[in-house]
C-alpha cells in the first residue's frame, strides 16, 4: 500500500479515527527511527536537554497531583504520547530521576509524595 492509498482510505474516516491514524503513524514512525538510529537516541539521554525534559516533567507532574503510582505513570504517558510514546523502561529512569532531584516519590503503598 503506498500513500495515496493510504491518503484515500483515510478520507472516509471520521474525525476520531483521523485523529487514532496520525497518533499511531507518529508512533511506528518514531520507532522506527530509533530502530535505525539507536545511537542517537542512547547519546541524547545524558545532554542537558534530558535533564531540563525531567524538569519540565516534575513541573507537570506537580501541577497534575497524581495521588497514586498508576496516575503517575497514566501522567507520564500522556505527556510522551505525542512524541512517540515511552518505554516501561525509560518510564522507570524518569521516576528514579523524579525522586532523585525533584522529590517526587512512590511510597510502598503506591502512594505519591511531593517534597518541597
Amino acid at each position: 500500500m503506498d500513500y495515496e492509498e493510504v491518503s484515500e482510505a483515510a478520507t472516509g474516516l471520521g474525525y476520531r479515527d483521523k485523529l487514532r491514524l496520525a497518533q499511531l503513524l507518529i508512533q511506528l514512525a518514531r520507532r522506527e527511527e530509533e530502530d535505525e538510529h539507536p545511537g542517537r537516541l542512547n547519546a541524547e539521554a545524558v545532554t542537558p536537554e534530558a535533564v531540563q525534559n525531567a524538569a519540565y516533567a516534575a513541573q507537570r507532574i506537580r501541577k497534575l497531583n497524581p495521588k497514586t503510582r498508576k496516575a503517575l505513570m497514566n501522567s507520564i504517558d500522556a505527556m510522551y504520547q505525542f512524541r512517540g510514546g515511552i518505554s516501561e523502561e525509560e518510564r522507570q529512569q524518569l521516576v528514579d530521576v523524579l525522586g532523585a532531584d525533584h522529590g517526587i516519590a512512590i511510597d510502598h503503598n503506591d502512594r505519591v509524595t511531593y517534597s518541597d
